[in-house]
């Protein structure tokens, strides 16, 4: 599971899929994972088995933790405004879900990851159109051991303008993940937007000799 969530996290989702469905192979009544699943499935262009994971996650909920029925509710709430992005009632009430589960599990980095995304117009952001407004809520989540969250920092930082905190984190979010292209590319990305053209081109390059190997090993 975590390692799904990990995935997620650098936008593979492919592996994240393999991973939570591992999960629930092992524990079928994992909630969470089925939760997983909707983000990859989503991702994956596959909406009918999101809905169908986030059925199984709903129907999970009795025997899970109250910790994880709010997970589970707020993805639901999101997964509602996502089917609606026009209306701006359903993404504030995915907020309003993700601040509810904040204050009861405030220690809880990924809720602070969510509600960071979930400061974006489009209820279907993933992180990429992180605002400004984002930052203290992945801060927060950094400050609590998310680590994932130097991503999404990256993200904040570069969209707003703000290229040295970016390249500071994008560089961060490489060290950690130097198996996932995403995170390779992502420094590279904001390294070009500081004019540091030779280490984006040196960034770049390797994004593309892990992902070739990747898809070499899994025959893709």
């Amino acid at each position: 599971y975590d390692q799904g969530l990990a995935y997620l996290h650098s936008y593979e989702w492919l592996d994240a899929a393999r991973s939570f469905n591992t999960a629930l192979a092992r524990d079928p009544g994992l909630a969470m994972a089925h939760v997983g699943l909707t983000f990859a499935y989503a991702e994956l262009n596959k909406p009918d088995a999101a809905r169908t994971a986030l059925a199984s996650a709903e129907r999970l909920q009795a025997s899970a933790s109250e910790h994880e029925r709010l997970h589970v509710r707020s993805r639901a709430a999101q997964m509602a405004a996502e089917a609606a992005p026009a209306d701006r009632a359903k993404l504030a009430a995915y907020r309003a879900a993700l601040d509810a589960a904040l204050q009861a599990y405030p220690q809880d980095a990924e809720l602070w990851i969510l509600r960071g995304v979930a400061e974006s117009s489009d209820p279907a952001d993933r992180g990429q159109g992180s605002v400004a407004s984002a930052v203290p809520y992945y801060e927060k989540a950094l400050a609590l051991g998310g680590v994932a969250a130097h991503h999404h920092l990256t993200h904040a930082y570069e969209n707003s303008g703000q290229y040295a905190k970016a390249v500071e984190h994008g560089g961060a979010y490489a060290a950690l993940a130097p198996a996932v292209p995403h995170a390779l590319h992502m420094h590279g990305h904001v390294l070009r937007r500081t004019g540091q053209i030779a280490q984006a081109v040196a960034a770049f390059e390797e994004a593309d000799r892990v992902q070739r190997a990747y898809l070499a090993a899994e025959h893709l």
